[in-house]
């Protein structure tokens, strides 16, 4: 298992796979109801989202399913996606993938734009912030943990761990 995420109901238990499927788990029998095929290569990042979710894939491909587990749309992004988060108010995705690319994402047009590569190995996570809509963290095999400002494009900080403060 390499993500899990509750369902916006709290009722089912989402858990990507690096075989590439999700698997669905009622929470109140505390049983598997349901393995989705969702990408090619692994699925390593997934986020309820309003009935359903998004699910990122090592294939790159961003996917919206129903509650019902149907493909509603679907992008395509450069790299495996191993990070995703969304928009407080749900019509914006930030995914990040093994290549150090950061993408903002359309939930309903599913168009994509390539926000950043500032990172210099893979971005591991990413986190929109609920108190302010445009600003969004990274954190990276690159010791550095940023903080973007979305209006921008722009990092607006950037932190070390104490063992990797430069010099």
């Amino acid at each position: 298992v390499t993500s899990v995420a509750f369902s916006t109901n709290e009722e089912f238990i989402y858990a990507a796979t690096s075989s590439g499927d999700y698997l669905m788990a009622n929470v109140r029998s505390q049983h598997i109801t349901s393995v989705i095929p969702a990408a090619k290569k692994g699925l390593y990042s997934l986020v309820s989202y309003r009935d359903g979710l998004i699910t990122g894939g090592g294939d790159g491909t961003l996917r919206i399913f129903s509650d019902s587990n149907e493909i509603l749309s679907e992008t395509s992004l450069s790299g495996p996606i191993v990070s995703l988060s969304i928009s407080s108010d749900a019509l914006e995705a930030i995914a990040a993938t093994a290549n150090g690319s950061i993408y903002r994402v359309n939930l309903s047009s599913m168009n994509s734009i390539p926000i950043a590569e500032s990172h210099t190995d893979s971005v591991i996570a990413v986190a929109f912030s609920t108190k302010y809509g445009d600003r969004f963290a990274t954190a990276g095999d690159d010791a550095t943990i940023r903080v973007w400002d979305l209006a921008e494009y722009s990092n607006i900080a950037i932190g070390y761990p104490r063992s990797h403060q430069p010099t």
